[in-house]
């Protein structure tokens, strides 16, 4: 199965610092994540960011783990995080797991 994973760092590209809370970006993303993907796993996690110029951040981050996705999906959910986050870039990692949807213990 395939999974994509975005990491998305919440300081704002220009001023460095975020702009928008960690509770109001996680109630966006996960709106966005609805309406555009259907699913996903999403946590909070600390990162560590260079900017293009050099420049060295920390920054609240939050992890978004889609599996199983489509392609035009995850590229409008992209765009959107990146323009309403005002990002320099995200971190994508994209792979291919060994996952099942679960309904029973025979399926693992």
């Amino acid at each position: 199965m395939k999974k994509i994973t975005f990491f998305l760092g919440l300081n704002d590209r220009e001023t460095r610092k975020q702009i928008i809370s960690t509770a109001a970006a996680l109630k966006i993303v996960m709106n966005l994540i609805y309406k555009l993907v259907g699913g996903a796993s999403v946590s909070k996690c600390f990162g560590v960011y260079t900017h293009e110029n050099g420049e060295k951040i920390k920054e609240m981050t939050i992890k978004i783990e889609i599996l199983d996705y489509d392609e035009n999906a995850v590229k409008m959910l992209f765009k959107e995080l990146q323009t309403t986050f005002n990002q320099e870039s995200i971190l994508v990692q994209k792979e291919t797991v060994n996952a099942v949807f679960a309904t029973g213990e025979n399926d693992f």
